[in-house]
């Protein structure tokens, strides 16, 4: 296919939705469908459809390539006819709000140029009111460490230090996050080539997107993938952590088979042992003074 030509970012409620505009006509990729339809594994989930109905659904599809993370990755997108019988293959409760939400937008793209969403009596007054909000939200975050960010860019010496400020306070965002998903952190290692890992918390690549929709209601800086995350826990742990196929079964379903997945090892204990400490000797700096 030819290159893209634009993209257009709009809300399916919380989920951000990129509309990709190619040889004049707007594309929705696999994985943001199956966001959008709910889906716990979204690409994985809509490719099983594609490949379910195939016969229908090949003519209104296509491969092109985008640049996820600095690579070119090729990745399948469906036009509107094709997005529309995605959300009907796929009997999700979200189906039809979906299907009728892509079919305005597409609407109004093609008519007017643009898409303005409907937030009660006045369109144009919900969305200056939503916008508002978040730019409050991203305000109130910044002030936290704004400070620290002048410090590092005013004394390049302490810049490990405060870099290493910067990084607890990202990783304690994730801990926020995690007491109040307690479902997420129900995976663990069980792989046999390395015996140490045994009984470690696994997170997948659905962490990773739950956690970012969550920073983003808040103003916190996104993960975006499972290799900042193991960023993160190396410069604060001191040693390598990244990601890997990992052998993982879930503690609410130990009888079952033990699956593999693209993962990465989470080290929330020791993680919150460095946020206890890093407290407890900020309190005693106050407290001297």
């Amino acid at each position: 296919m030819s290159i893209i030509e634009k993209k257009i970012i709009k809300y399916f409620g919380d989920e951000e939705v990129e509309f990709l505009e190619i040889d004049g006509k707007f594309w929705l990729t696999a994985k943001t469908l199956g966001i959008i339809l709910g889906y716990k594994t979204p690409r994985e989930s809509i490719m099983k459809i594609y490949y379910r109905h195939k016969d229908e659904l090949e003519e209104y599809s296509a491969i092109v390539t985008l640049g996820m993370a600095g690579k070119p990755v090729k990745t399948r997108v469906f036009d509107e006819d094709g997005s529309k019988l995605i959300t009907m293959f796929s009997g999700q409760p979200k189906g039809k709000s979906v299907r009728k939400w892509i079919l305005l937008v597409m609407r109004e793209i093609k008519d007017k140029g643009y898409y303005i969403e409907d937030k009660g009596t006045n369109g144009l007054l919900g969305l200056v009111l939503e916008m508002r909000g978040r730019i409050e939200r991203l305000e109130k975050n910044e002030k936290k460490y704004e400070k620290l960010l002048l410090e590092v860019k005013k004394n390049p010496r302490k810049r490990i230090k405060k870099t290493l400020t910067l990084n607890l306070y990202r990783i304690d965002n994730v801990l926020e996050f995690f007491k109040k998903n307690d479902a997420l952190t129900t995976k663990r290692c069980v792989s046999r080539r390395r015996p140490e890992d045994v009984g470690k918390m696994v997170v997948l690549q659905s962490f990773v997107n739950a956690y970012d929709k969550w920073a983003r209601k808040h103003g916190h800086d996104l993960l975006k993938n499972m290799k900042t995350l193991g960023l993160l826990q190396s410069r604060l742990l001191n040693r390598e952590i990244c990601p890997r196929m990992i052998s993982f079964k879930d503690t609410n379903d130990m009888g079952g088979q033990s699956p593999r997945a693209w993962g990465i090892l989470f080290y929330r204990e020791e993680l919150e042992k460095i946020l206890v400490n890093k407290k407890s000797k900020r309190d005693e700096a106050n407290a001297s003074h």
